[in-house]
Formats: C-alpha cells, sequence, structure tokens
C-alpha cells in the first residue's frame, strides 16, 4: 500500500493484514502498528476476551501511548453491551 499510495495507511485492520499461521512476527512488530496509531477499534465478539493475543493488542495500544478515549468499542454477535467508548 505504502510503495503504490506514497502514504501510510488511514486505516490498518489485523484480521485482514497478518497471516494467521504467522503470528509471531505480527505480534513482534504490534507496538510499531500500535505506536503510530491515534485511535483503536475493537470491533468485539463473543469471544474477543478469550484470545491472548487481542488482550495483547488493546494493553500495547495503551503501554504505546495510546489513550482510553480514544478506544472505541463495538460489541457484535452476542457480546456484553451494544456500542461504547473504553
Amino acid at each position: 500500500f505504502e510503495s503504490a499510495s506514497r502514504r501510510d495507511p488511514k486505516c490498518w485492520m489485523d484480521a485482514y493484514s497478518i497471516d494467521p499461521e504467522n503470528r509471531t512476527q505480527y505480534i513482534q512488530a504490534l507496538p510499531v502498528f500500535l505506536a503510530g496509531s491515534k485511535r483503536l477499534l475493537l470491533i468485539m465478539g463473543p469471544t474477543y476476551l478469550t484470545r491472548l493475543w487481542t488482550i495483547a493488542e488493546l494493553y500495547t495500544f495503551v503501554e504505546m501511548g495510546g489513550h482510553a478515549e480514544n478506544v472505541e468499542i463495538v460489541c457484535i454477535g452476542g457480546a456484553a453491551g451494544a456500542h461504547g467508548s473504553a
């Protein structure tokens, strides 16, 4: 994307940007991706909190300087609540 458009992406979606078979490499680069992020949108299904890497993603965003008011949570598919912010 960056070489074709000559700019950073405005939206990066981990679910579409990582190879599930190579999560270790993604997790090692996670701080770089999140340090450049101003906002974090969590689309949370019923199993979101059961996966360690998703919790690590939220933790890393905050640890890299992100603020709770810049985290938006959208619950889908039977997840607790309907829509909210952290």
